[in-house]
């Protein structure tokens, strides 16, 4: 089979000594000989480094390093700094490449160009559904001069909700070049949403874009072993400095004084906080004082037009001079919060047992 584009598949892996064989196997068994297979063991207690190891043994393609504990993010710039492909994917060692994938995207190199990113869909292996991104066009070369900030704005949630794209890392394959000659790799300082920041960081860079109409990237139904797990107190303590980030990546191309733009950063701030307290994970409140004491989100919530009433409250307490109470606003909020489940639990069951629809 004739090749032209040679590809570097990035796997980091974290303990995954049961599951990381599929993953590995997705992409080795394609028939796609112009590949380098890049997994990076992120300091793993189990067997995963001596599974690597035996592939690496019996496949000249793969490439198996071992590192100390350092995260998703670490165990990726791992695999960026070793990978000499002309194009990059990342698998996550719990889900799976569908086959073709490398032989499509090397037809539309030859009928495109090397354009900088190709972005598929996925599938999901549960209920067999298929998610595309939404609102762009299908198999055209995009000039992303000419849409830049529309992709960015959807990725931040402050575009038409009619548009639609994942911030994942995954399910794209990426020219090499731009991450080499833009110096752009994961924040390992983001322990949640570093996707987002990486691809956002893509777009300010990247010149040209494709969505193909096929999913080619399987999501499997393995939680209890999942990579990404979301943990709220983490996304409490990285909200300022994420955000911080997105003014430093887009300066003056984006207007983050737009209103919506303040509405929904508030929300999601608000949300994470309210989950906090359900998961108990800030007992003396000093996670959250200190976000909500940075000047950042002082003045983000200042702009905020808050309507719900925990929303409101939050709201209060971050645009007041001082942050003396907190404590027990949060658990007057935690009362309201268990007393709300409480009742919706109450009626659900009423619901059915009643045959209410």
């Amino acid at each position: 089979m004739k090749t032209s584009t040679k590809f570097s598949v990035i796997i980091p892996a974290y303990n995954r000594e049961k599951i990381v064989a599929d993953a590995i196997e997705s992409v080795l068994n394609q028939g796609y000989e112009n590949l380098e297979l890049i997994i990076v063991d992120d300091g793993s207690s189990d067997g995963t480094s001596e599974v690597l190891q035996s592939y690496e043994r019996a496949d000249s393609r793969v490439k198996a390093f071992t590192k100390a504990n350092g995260g998703v993010s670490s165990a990726r710039n791992k695999g960026l700094d070793e990978a000499t492909g002309e194009y990059i994917i990342f698998l996550d060692s719990d889900d799976r490449l569908c086959h073709g994938i490398f032989s499509s995207i090397d037809e539309y190199v030859l009928q495109y160009g090397k354009l900088d990113v190709f972005a598929y869909g996925y599938r999901n292996n549960v209920n067999s559904t298929v998610f595309f991104p939404k609102g762009f066009p299908f198999n055209v070369a995009l000039d992303l001069n000419d849409c830049r900030n529309e992709m960015s704005l959807t990725i931040l949630g402050l575009a038409d909700s009619e548009k639609v794209l994942p911030v994942y890392c995954t399910g794209k394959a990426y020219k090499r070049s731009v991450f080499d000659k833009n110096n752009i790799r994961f924040d390992e300082k983001l322990l949640v949403w570093e996707d987002g920041v990486f691809s956002l960081n893509v777009l300010k860079k990247a010149e040209s874009f494709l969505f193909m109409d096929k999913a080619f990237y399987e999501l499997r139904d393995v939680a209890e072993h999942r990579l990404s797990r979301m943990y709220y107190l983490d996304t409490v303590k990285n909200f300022a400095y994420r955000y911080k980030l997105f003014e430093d990546i887009f300066g003056e191309d984006i207007d983050f004084t737009l209103q919506d733009g303040y509405n929904v950063q508030f929300k999601k701030l608000s949300v994470q906080i309210i989950r906090v307290i359900e998961k108990n994970e800030d007992p003396d409140f000093s996670v959250v004082k200190s976000v909500l004491s940075d000047p950042y989100i002082v003045n983000i919530h200042k702009k905020a037009k808050a309507s719900n009433r925990i929303e409101a409250r939050i709201k209060n307490k971050v645009c007041s001079s001082s942050l003396d109470g907190i404590e027990g606003l949060y658990k007057t909020l935690s009362k309201w919060y268990v007393r709300r489940e409480f009742f919706s639990k109450v009626a659900f069951k009423l619901k059915r047992i009643l045959k209410i629809d």
